[in-house]
């Protein structure tokens, strides 16, 4: 992790790639949501690294990610198999909230606002592909919050699709409808929730991440 730590233009997402012959080489990339602060996210890239150590031994690819109370932060690394700047498809995670809410306008309403958020994400830079809004709906009597993020590594195309995909998957929540909902992959997320999910802990104290 001291790579991030010493990365004075922290921006939530790092790559790294080491070994000799490409079929020997690994890569590796290390992503944390824009709204999570950097010591936090120190904290959660070194938990999923050891989770994936203890879990995954001889694994040739691996994914883990760590999102509670929010989302915090994802590991993934290939051998033999460049993943920079690569859409991958083949890890997807679904989570529901156990609640649901008294809605009947949420699916159209989520749709309105992911249409939106995914094409201006996907139109961020090298460094940033995140868009997140919040809107009242059903006569004022609900809040929404929805954010949405790529790896800045992605292209505009490739975001797009990305995120496609993860709001396609999120209808499952919206139409029962539950409370909150998250999916999530090797290269972005799709998430909402009826409370603010943008403000996690500005400063770091040493003491959120167990």
């Amino acid at each position: 992790m001291a790579l991030i730590k010493n990365n004075s233009s922290y921006n939530g997402f790092y790559h790294t790639q080491s070994g000799g012959k490409p079929e020997e080489q690994v890569s590796a990339s290390f992503f944390c949501a824009l709204n999570v602060v950097k010591g936090l996210c120190e904290c959660c890239l070194r938990n999923v690294v050891q989770y994936i150590r203890k879990n995954c031994p001889k694994q040739q690819e691996a994914v883990a990610w760590d999102f509670y109370p929010y989302l915090q932060c994802m590991v993934r690394y290939s051998t033999g198999r460049k993943i920079l700047a690569v859409l991958d498809d083949w890890a997807w995670y679904c989570l529901g909230d156990d609640l649901s809410v008294k809605t009947v306008n949420l699916a159209k309403t989520m749709d309105s606002m992911i249409n939106k958020l995914k094409v201006k994400a996907a139109g961020g830079d090298a460094l940033r592909k995140y868009a997140s809004d919040s809107i009242h709906y059903d006569g004022d009597e609900h809040a929404l919050y929805v954010d949405v993020q790529c790896t800045p590594d992605l292209t505009k195309e490739d975001c797009l699709k990305c995120l496609t995909k993860g709001s396609n998957e999120i209808h499952n929540f919206t139409r029962k409808p539950l409370f909150s909902g998250l999916v999530i992959s090797t290269n972005c997320y799709v998430r909402y929730r009826h409370t603010n999910l943008f403000n996690p802990p500005t400063k770091y104290s040493g003491n959120e991440c167990g």
